[in-house]
Formats: structure tokens, sequence, C-alpha cells
């Protein structure tokens, strides 16, 4: 987790798998590409003061690419692979 108490982001690596080779993310279909971070929580922070986050949290969507109108045809062969989630 990115935080050692409160709420914060655990991230992980995805890469496009042709049997046991890596291959280019084109490869692979954009649509079924897993997340790259999700949230977790920590313990609870311990503080006498809160400052409020007016911000609006606009999450990064890796299977957005704008500007990108063309891809490699995907091959049913190759698929997404996961690591492990870490900080």
């Amino acid at each position: 987790c990115s935080v050692s108490c409160g709420v914060g982001r655990s991230t992980r690596r995805v890469v496009c798998m042709n049997y046991h080779h890596q291959v280019d993310e084109s490869f692979c279909h954009p649509d079924e590409r897993p997340s790259t971070e999700q949230e977790c929580a920590a313990a609870p922070c311990q503080s006498s003061y809160h400052w409020p986050n007016n911000q609006p949290y606009f999450p990064y969507d890796p299977g957005n690419h704008p500007g990108h109108h063309s891809w490699n045809v995907p091959s049913a062969n190759n698929q997404w692979r996961t690591g492990p989630w870490g900080a």
C-alpha cells in the first residue's frame, strides 16, 4: 500500500504475454486489460487535525488511449498477465 495509515493505492505490473514471451501491449485486447492499481486501506491514521481534500479524483484509465485509432489484431494466444499487488 502507498501509505502507512489511512487509504492509499496499491499497484501491480500488467503485461501482454504470448505463452511465456512478453509481447507489445497492442497485441492484447485493450478492453480486457486488468487494472494496474486499486485502493488499499492501512491502519487508521491518528491525527488531531483533518484537512479536507476538495480536489476531484479522476482515476487513470489504462484502457483509454486518446489519439490511438489502430491496434494490432489481438491473437487468441496472447493474454494479459498480472504481477502481485505491491506498494
